[in-house]
């Protein structure tokens, strides 16, 4: 029997051998799945950021400032094919690496909340899992983006008091909460879905001292954890006003207003598919380009991106205001999608059982009916509804340990920033777009309260 430092480091080496040899043998059959879609924008920008200095998508000069994306995850890229080569598979193996840091904090997290036992269980949770194994191994930033979340996360549960932990002497203010600011402001630079998230934990800081009737504490210890972050994002704004015109952190976000959350609600109104109510309208969703919305509104060539994203937003929120019914369906359909989605499609398109066009297809038969999404996948695509059982029952697993977990004694106002953080980045990413690699990020702080769940089951059947 392995001794409980033994029982970690064989639960981390499992989850790292899965995603290394998952990557090594997707890169000698079937290559081209390591890029998805988004991951040829990434690509560009790093090489353009390695060989010219500049954040741009521009094939050539002259380039024009990239205004959709942030900077952190090209910039990791960029250093990566510095130090190897400009191809995916480098990158790949280091996500693969971070993916297993991120079950580490996990661990470290559950240990922290519960007990080292926890903390095992919930690594080889995060170890196992599927769409986690599958985004480790794509040229994608949520491995990145959740490896800084669960850092942070990690940092700003030392300074967390409640109940459960009365007995212990608080640590004074310091380096924890100035370096937990600093992790979620990085992870926000990876992906901008953490620009509300930061000060939403800062208050949750503030207000967790005021009723602890210690107000200072709480001012000091939110002001150092505000203090990185505001920097950061106060530099970076302030030098896309200069080069842009406009200070939002990213312009993802009016993108996503119009051809997502718009055309999302537009689709049920009208009961279109929504890839061909995105092509009528402008975009072709297969390649991202806007050729065909230049051409019904020639008017607006030679708007950059900047300005033609904030008409995109104005006409989002029009669609949204008129179908506000169906809007609110795109959301939690994007929400019940993150949660139950296992992540079986990536899988599948990297055996070389599916592709992009059959996405596609699978999608409109979504939107149609679920049950004729069955009888379609078992005529013709027999590997995606293995993987997606089999998925299914995994999560349906991993629910379970988390209901348990809530099931008599709770786990306590110190899992509180967990429930925030999984929460939040789950409702905000939710849309039309939302898949199971935005469940990536956050299914550590899941694992972690399944972990509980099921040990507290183990403990009662024993």
């Amino acid at each position: 029997m392995l001794n409980k430092p033994g029982r970690l480091i064989a639960v981390l080496l499992v989850g790292l051998t899965l995603r290394l040899g998952v990557a090594l043998w997707v890169n000698s059959a079937n290559p081209a799945a390591l890029m998805q879609p988004d991951s040829h924008g990434y690509d560009r920008l790093a090489l353009n950021l390695l060989n010219h200095g500049v954040f741009s998508r521009s094939p050539g000069p002259p380039f024009e400032f990239e205004v959709f994306r942030v900077p952190g995850y090209p910039t990791f890229l960029a250093l990566v094919y510095f130090l190897f080569s400009p191809a995916p598979l480098p990158a790949v193996l280091i996500q693969s690496l971070f993916a297993v840091l991120t079950a580490l904090l996990a661990f470290a997290i559950a240990r922290r909340l519960f007990s080292p036992e926890t903390g095992v269980l919930a690594a080889l949770l995060v170890g196992l899992d599927m769409a986690s194994i599958a985004y480790a191994c794509t040229l994608m930033s949520e491995v990145l983006f959740g490896l800084l979340l669960a850092l942070g996360v990690c940092l700003l549960l030392r300074t967390w008091r409640s109940w459960r932990f009365r007995s212990l002497s608080a640590p004074k203010p310091g380096w924890p909460e100035a370096l937990a600011g600093l992790s979620l402001g990085l992870a926000t630079f990876v992906r901008p879905l953490g620009y509300y998230l930061v000060p939403l934990l800062g208050l949750a800081l503030l207000f967790r001292h005021v009723f602890g009737r210690n107000l200072r504490a709480g001012v000091v210890r939110a002001g150092l954890f505000l203090l990185t972050p505001a920097l950061l994002f106060g530099a970076w704004q302030g030098y896309r006003f200069c080069r842009t015109g406009s200070a939002r952190f990213s312009q993802v976000e009016c993108l996503n207003m119009l051809w997502y959350r718009g055309c999302g609600a537009l689709s049920l109104a009208t009961r279109q598919p929504i890839h061909e109510l995105q092509t009528a309208m402008g975009l072709d969703a297969r390649t991202g380009r806007f050729d065909r919305w230049f051409d019904l509104h020639p008017e607006m060539r030679g708007l950059d991106n900047t300005r033609l994203s904030e008409l995109w937003l104005r006409a989002g929120w029009r669609l949204a205001l008129k179908y506000p019914g169906q809007l609110a369906l795109v959301h939690l359909r994007g929400l019940f999608v993150q949660l139950f989605d296992p992540g079986s499609f990536a899988l599948a398109q990297m055996a070389g059982a599916e592709d992009s066009e059959s996405g596609h297809a699978i999608h409109a038969v979504l939107q149609r009916s679920p049950f004729s999404l069955l009888r379609f996948l078992w005529r013709e695509h027999r590997l995606l509804l293995v993987f997606s059982v089999a998925g299914v029952l995994w999560l349906a697993l991993v629910y379970a340990g988390t209901i348990a977990a809530f099931v008599g004694r709770r786990p306590g106002f110190a899992a509180l920033p967990l429930l925030v953080v999984v929460a939040y980045c789950l409702l905000v990413a939710s849309g039309c777009e939302a898949s199971a690699r935005f469940r990536v990020p956050v299914f550590p702080f899941v694992a972690v309260l399944a972990a509980q769940g099921w040990r507290r089951i183990f403990r009662r059947c024993s």
